[in-house]
This record gives structure tokens, C-alpha cells and sequence, in this order.
């Protein structure tokens, strides 16, 4: 029953490991991103426009806050190892922004990697 138990533990030790960002990895939890320019795949340039906001606030846990000029929003987040991101689907309050790249950032920010 103790060897049992042993195994038990150390596969549930190596599993933990392994979702945890290396050592070394910075972390973002408490950090906020705000979007200066987004460059498209196609070499295109947007930026918001003067007095619109487009952040990220990553929380813990593994949720961040979104902001995108008018809209609000949550969205789910992991750092799968040193400089490796991955954003969830967005779930945001729909609002009627004028800002063009409201729906574009919107859109694209779940395939961030």
C-alpha cells in the first residue's frame, strides 16, 4: 500500500512539473500589456487611434482582464514555457465602438502565440 501511494505521489509530482513554466521563464501574473501597433500577417500596420485603449491585465490563475477602446472582456491565459504564450477565446461585452481595430484585435487576440 506505501509503494502504492509512492507512485501516486511522484505521478502527480510529474504531471505538476510539467505545466509549470520553467524556472526562469518571467512571469506575467500582475502584468499589464497595452497594444502600441498591430502588425498583420500581410505586413499590414494598424495602431489605435489617439485616446483608444487596447490592454491586457494577467491576472493569476490564469484569466486576464481585456480592454479594447469601448469593450471590456476576460480571457484565458498560459505561458507554456520561456517566451510561450497562449491565449483562450475572448468573452467580451459587446458595446458599439467606433475604433476600427476594435473588432480586428478582437478577432486576432486568441491566436496569439
Amino acid at each position: 500500500m506505501a509503494r502504492l501511494a509512492a507512485i501516486l505521489v511522484a505521478l502527480t509530482l510529474a504531471g505538476c512539473r510539467e505545466r509549470l513554466p520553467p524556472p526562469d521563464a518571467p512571469r506575467l501574473d500582475g502584468t499589464s500589456w497595452r497594444l502600441v501597433e498591430f502588425r498583420g500577417g500581410d505586413d499590414s500596420v494598424l495602431a489605435p487611434a489617439p485616446g483608444a485603449a487596447y490592454a491586457i491585465t494577467f491576472g493569476y490563475g490564469g484569466r486576464a482582464a481585456v480592454r479594447a477602446d469601448c469593450r471590456t472582456g476576460t480571457i484565458s491565459w498560459a505561458a507554456e514555457g520561456f517566451s510561450q504564450l497562449r491565449l483562450g477565446p475572448l468573452a467580451a461585452a459587446r458595446a458599439d465602438c467606433p475604433e476600427p481595430l476594435t473588432e480586428r484585435f478582437e478577432r486576432d487576440l486568441p491566436a496569439v502565440r
